[in-house]
């Protein structure tokens, strides 16, 4: 008996939390629905960066609750980083290696040291090299 009351009290409380965990958490709002961000998505087509990573950027930013205006500057700002990565790295393998090369950009690694890197190595990805170098220069 004392078993299956306290199976019953523990099924509720997992029951329970998720729930109450999804009513406190902010919601993602249709992001071409936001003129600002569709602005910013079309652009980045039209200029060839991939978009995925500006989408999710876009939910990331509304998950933590910020304003629809923030989350555009930060969409911005990463596409622009985006576009910078894809000319210094062209030909660029894929849109991780250009993911990668914004983020280096962002961190304060000058464009001239991804085109120098893809001069060395004009063949293979560069993704895994920009990360490491990423977090280099982070720490």
């Amino acid at each position: 008996m004392i078993r299956q009351v306290f199976a019953a009290v523990a099924l509720s409380a997992v029951l329970l939390v998720p729930a109450a965990t999804a009513q406190s958490r902010p919601s993602v709002p249709d992001l071409r629905s936001i003129p600002e961000l569709a602005y910013e998505f079309d652009k980045a087509i039209a200029l060839g960066v991939p978009v995925a990573p500006l989408e999710a950027k876009a939910r990331e930013g509304f998950l933590k609750g910020a304003t629809p205006a923030r989350v555009h500057v930060a969409v911005r700002n990463l596409s622009a980083k985006m576009v910078e990565a894809k000319d210094a790295l062209a030909p660029a393998q894929s849109a991780n290696e250009i993911l990668e090369g914004a983020k280096a950009l962002q961190q304060g690694v000058p464009a001239s040291v991804l085109r120098s890197m893809r001069q060395a190595q004009r063949t293979r990805s560069l993704e895994v090299s920009l990360g490491v170098l990423t977090e280099l220069v982070v720490r």
